[in-house]
């Protein structure tokens, strides 16, 4: 393999591990979106614009709530 070639392997790698954590931390703000929502419609009103459906249980509220 040329450098360039490992160069493009990597930089593809590093991509897709940035992705991964990037998908948590959008689930996490979505869950925190939802979580205010409960108190304040207007983080309701941007779930619903971004089409994020999110279902808060028992577990997740006491977290919330120590």
């Amino acid at each position: 393999m040329t450098r360039g070639a490992i160069s493009r392997i990597q930089s593809v790698q590093a991509q897709v591990s940035n992705g991964s954590q990037m998908e948590m931390v959008l689930r996490n703000l979505s869950i925190r979106l939802a979580m205010a929502g409960e108190k304040d419609p207007a983080f309701q009103e941007i779930l619903k614009k971004y089409d994020l459906n999110v279902k808060l249980d028992a577990k997740t509220d006491e977290k919330s709530n120590p």
